[in-house]
């Protein structure tokens, strides 16, 4: 085949596909209903993501940006005599750079433990939601591992669910 032919060939492909994109635009926005599906499909997935986990134990890295920020859902169960009676949460950093903090909320209370200072720290918040956020105390890259354990009042281990959603970093 010569170069010319090969240039030919390239312009029926790109103009069959153009045509082909053409009738498949077409055919969605006639289609009322199927065209509400695929917006708000595509609206929706990059809002709603988050990762599911059921591990006690993360890890993460923060971007090189001074506010990069991971942000975690963690749901605490159980019923009666086990239930969550509070959170436990330990962080730790690994290598040098920025100091790595994790601050629990729940139900108007707060807490705040930093890598290196305190083994581990308890949230007094029962059954329920627990949101959890990561942070670090300046700019550069830092890397961090979490514990998370809902405990009932005997120490027991309840059901839980963690979910880490997406950073905007």
């Amino acid at each position: 085949m010569t170069a010319n032919n090969l240039n030919l060939d390239k312009m029926v492909c790109q103009f069959f596909l153009c045509r082909c994109l053409k009738a498949l635009m077409g055919f969605f926005m006639k289609n009322i209903s199927l065209r509400k599906i695929v917006v708000s499909i595509s609206l929706l997935m990059p809002v709603g993501y988050a990762g599911i986990a059921t591990a006690h134990d993360q890890s993460g890295a923060l971007g090189a940006s001074a506010a990069a920020t991971d942000m975690y859902l963690v749901t605490c169960y159980g019923e009666g005599s086990g239930a969550t009676d509070h959170l436990y949460l330990q962080i730790s950093s690994s290598g040098g750079g920025p100091k790595v903090s994790a601050q629990v909320f729940k139900d108007g209370k707060a807490l705040n433990s930093t890598a290196g200072v305190v083994v581990g720290k308890v949230l007094n918040g029962g059954v329920g939601d627990y949101t959890v956020t990561v942070n670090k105390s300046a700019a550069g890259n830092a890397t961090y591992g979490i514990s998370f354990h809902c405990q009932d009042k005997s120490g027991g281990h309840p059901d839980t669910t963690i979910r880490q959603f997406v950073p905007d970093q």
